[in-house]
């Protein structure tokens, strides 16, 4: 009876209970009684500084797994595993101690959030490396350029429709002199910053406890797109910041005081750069908001003054829907076909017709390690079971609280989107909600964690308690790291790979797309693979043809070994200028499941690669003039001589003949 009315207390008084030291109160000693690790953890700051020191040689062993995966070392990963072991255990135990000070704890999750950002920044840092980031720096390349908004973007048309990341940035070079990646690099390291920080006042407001918000906050570090996802140039990484920071002005409890109108407007100011710097973190933050707001209306008496949260829903919805008709339509086209294809392959594999992706295994056909995939099983299983029983701790003792309830709720969304995993078209969802989610499951998953301390009495059992809790957070970090980064080619640089993101950005496609800068006239309309496009759209300043733009699909053209009536046809119908032949397109298949763009020809089910001589046959036509040769990649210069014009199958092979 006494046990339970003791946890009954510590989870209805988390700020009485969670943060009082698990030690017995000692008689006063003197100061020379005390150890050298008592007087340095006595101050405010607590043990920061050591582990401060620790973290670097953990950022140091990091670097050396990346000089390791460079020179294809089968010792690279694990090495990479140790120096992240390393870098977490320190702090989640520092965390998980309620005698730890609160300074100390704001700058443990502040510092484990900025090593991460460092980590996708070491393994790059000189240039870009990841798809989405050539997107943004081709529309922040535009803004400089042109002192213009709203310019097209030949790689994804809404890029440069909400151009908040591009503004910041372009005006952080222009006022430093810094180039773009350096302003991108450092405004990304400062808005990871103001989400570390605001989500420990979040969870420390909603908690009443600095314990509490420590392991929350470091939960929710753990999620799959932390580590290179939130921290690549991308919209996403600056709107993420934003919208938790409307959460925590929303959770203020100013209502019906002065300060009322001042949060009130900051929120508004704030929603407003969230609606032009990211369509998809716009449209979840206002659906947060929307059930915050049902949920106070249902709760009724307990939390009746809180109407931040439907006010801001209610604003950023019209700004959005504004935004949307008046200058973001494409949107709309550019993420339908994304939800319904979603759910049009989870329809077929519920129904037995199809559709689910392999999971553990790329397009190539290397297969995850088995303890990855053991370690990624582990983690979703865990924090399953997270959010679920801490729900059920929200039903027992918080269902009064209105902003507890809300995150109940949302994490319940957790279990519901592992299931996208099993769609190649849903897989990436997963992982992007993931952002947005883990706020709700870090939340619930740590009312279990304190849940399981407040019932820790004996010495013996705190210690053996909290290891076998940070054991768990160990697994869990991992595995969200092997999430994010699955399959394992993706997790640190390395030789050259066929179609595979940061892998197959190397120096010779950067100097061909500086070449095309320097000797081409802007904007030529080129065709080429998906990495290669990407390059020369961000470096070349060219306009690049896509299927998504201009509506015909040229990978046929690379497939035959010969050319054929039909293709020239398609080629002249295309009015593209350069076509770009990458000859390592035909040594591997291509990690992501296309070698051009989705849509292409046999995208997501190649078996063989390319022929070397379909690569070959545009060296040998008398209409393709190979202008540029670094040994691995040609550009070609399309031009259509006058005895070609009928585009007959005679015609070509006198063309042939004559050549």
């Amino acid at each position: 009876m006494n046990a339970q009315r003791s946890w009954r207390m510590a989870i209805a008084a988390p700020g009485m209970a969670w943060d009082m030291p698990t030690v017995p109160m000692m008689r006063a000693i003197s100061y020379k009684q005390v150890g050298w690790w008592q007087r340095l953890v006595a101050t405010s700051w607590g043990a920061l500084a050591p582990l401060a020191l620790l973290s670097s040689v953990a950022f140091m062993l990091v670097a050396v797994s990346g000089n390791l995966g460079r020179a294809n070392n089968p010792n690279a990963v694990t090495v990479f595993w140790y120096a992240s072991a390393l870098l977490f255990v320190p702090s989640a135990w520092r965390l998980l101690s309620a005698s730890t000070p609160r300074r100390e704890r704001l700058g443990l999750v502040v510092m484990f959030g900025l090593a991460l950002d460092a980590i996708a920044r070491l393994f790059s840092p000189s240039y870009f490396d990841q798809h989405d980031e050539f997107i943004h720096l081709r529309t922040a390349s535009d803004i400089a350029a042109t002192g213009h908004l709203f310019t097209t973007n030949p790689l994804i048309p809404v890029s440069p429709l909400f151009p908040g990341l591009e503004i910041v940035t372009q005006q952080l070079s222009h006022l430093s002199g810094l180039s773009l990646y350096a302003s991108g690099s450092v405004l990304i390291a400062v808005v990871r910053v103001l989400l570390m920080v605001t989500l420990f006042l979040i969870f420390e407001r909603a908690s009443q406890s600095a314990r509490f918000a420590g392991i929350a906050t470091l939960i929710y570090a753990t999620n799959p797109h932390l580590l290179f996802f939130d921290s690549a140039f991308s919209y996403e990484s600056l709107a993420l910041p934003l919208s938790m920071l409307i959460v925590l002005l929303a959770l203020r409890r100013e209502i019906g005081q002065p300060a009322r109108l001042r949060l009130l407007l900051l929120g508004m100011v704030i929603m407003l750069a969230l609606g032009v710097t990211h369509h998809a973190t716009t449209y979840l933050l206002i659906a947060f908001l929307l059930l915050w707001a049902l949920v106070a209306f249902v709760v009724g008496k307990a939390d009746a003054r809180r109407t931040q949260p439907l006010f801001l829903a209610l604003f950023g919805a019209a700004f959005a829907t504004f935004w949307l008709v008046c200058f973001a339509q494409p949107v709309i086209g550019y993420l339908a076909p994304f939800v319904s294809g979603s759910l049009a392959q989870l329809s077929q594999i519920v129904t037995g017709h199809g559709g689910q992706r392999q999971l553990f295994t790329d397009y190539a056909g290397t297969v995850t390690p088995l303890w990855d995939r053991i370690t990624m099983a582990a983690t979703v299983g865990l924090l399953t079971f997270g959010c679920l029983f801490g729900g059920w701790l929200i039903w027992r003792q918080r269902r009064q609280q209105v902003f507890a309830v809300t995150l109940g709720l949302a994490a319940l969304l957790y279990p519901a989107s592992q299931l996208l995993r099993l769609t190649p078209a849903g897989a990436e969802a997963t992982d992007r909600l993931a952002s947005f989610l883990y706020v709700a499951v870090a939340f619930t998953a740590t009312l279990v964690i304190m849940w399981v301390l407040t019932r820790l009495h004996t010495p013996t059992q705190r210690m053996v308690g909290r290891g076998a809790i940070l054991a768990v957070l160990l697994v869990v970090f991992l595995g969200g790291v092997m999430l994010g980064s699955d399959p394992t080619w993706s997790l640190l640089p390395g030789p050259y790979l066929v179609s595979a993101d940061s892998r197959s950005i190397e120096p010779e496609g950067i100097m061909s797309a500086y070449w095309a800068q320097a000797h081409l006239a802007p904007n030529q309309l080129i065709f080429a693979d998906r990495t290669n496009r990407l390059l020369l759209a961000a470096y070349g300043d060219q306009a690049v043809y896509t299927h998504l733009y201009d509506q015909l699909d040229l990978s046929s053209i690379y497939y035959s070994n010969q050319w054929t009536p039909a293709e020239i046809a398609l080629l002249r119908q295309s009015h593209v200028q350069y076509l770009v032949v990458d000859t390592r397109l035909s040594q591997q298949l291509p990690r992501l499941g296309i070698y051009f763009e989705d849509g292409e020809t046999g995208a997501l089910q190649h078996t063989t690669p390319i022929s070397s001589a379909a690569l070959a046959k545009f060296g040998q036509v008398p209409f393709l003039q190979c202008v540029y040769d670094s040994g691995n990649i040609h550009i070609y210069q399309v031009v259509w001589p006058s005895g070609l014009s009928g585009i007959g199958s005679g015609g070509i092979g006198a063309a042939m003949a004559a050549r």
